[in-house]
């Protein structure tokens, strides 16, 4: 009777073991069965401005470790991140720029086409006003060209032209004796 008993016992003890390390490699096998690759969250497309601050975030669904951000992308002026994935600079050409923006974590690589359209500024608009007045033969006059723009200003021009009076095409300002 002992060695029955025992007999029972020992084929308890390993239909348990069998259904522990069943039930772990079931769970493993659909861990790893189930694990998706991380889905780029982050819109399709991007505009800029050249001469302006231009920043696009990518995002995805999954938590990506530092250094799991890519890119094809290459847009002159705009710098990338891999530790963030954030794109960031001031653009410096015209163009759109496409290319793939991944994202990679412990489940795999999920991947996403990306165009970025990089645009000139709009024309600046004079804000100054149209009309300066001064005397002849009196110094110090001066007048500022000014103007609103959602970019730098590279130069100014003028088709005026006053004897003694002189015209900076960086500044936009008239300065000097008008004489005649």
């Amino acid at each position: 009777m002992e060695t029955s008993f025992k007999s029972i016992t020992n084929v308890q003890s390993w239909r348990r073991t069998a259904i522990t390390i069943g039930s772990a490699l079931a769970m493993g096998l659909a861990t790893t069965a189930f694990a998706v690759a991380p889905n780029i969250m982050s819109s399709k497309t991007a505009t800029g401005t050249v001469g302006v601050a231009f920043s696009y975030q990518i995002t995805a669904n999954q938590s990506i470790p530092s250094g799991g951000w890519g890119t094809t992308v290459s847009i002159p002026g705009v710098s990338f991140s891999t530790a963030t994935g954030l794109f960031s600079g001031i653009p410096t050409t015209v163009g759109t720029y496409s290319g793939n923006v991944t994202a990679t974590n412990a489940n795999g690589t999920g991947s996403q086409t990306l165009t970025v359209t990089i645009s000139n500024p709009a024309p600046p608009t004079i804000t100054s006003a149209g009309t300066a007045s001064g005397t002849q033969g009196v110094a110090g006059f001066t007048y500022q060209i000014t103007a609103s723009s959602n970019g730098p200003i590279s130069s100014y021009s003028t088709t005026v032209a006053v004897p003694g009076v002189s015209f900076s095409t960086a500044t936009g300002l008239f300065s000097g004796t008008h004489e005649r």
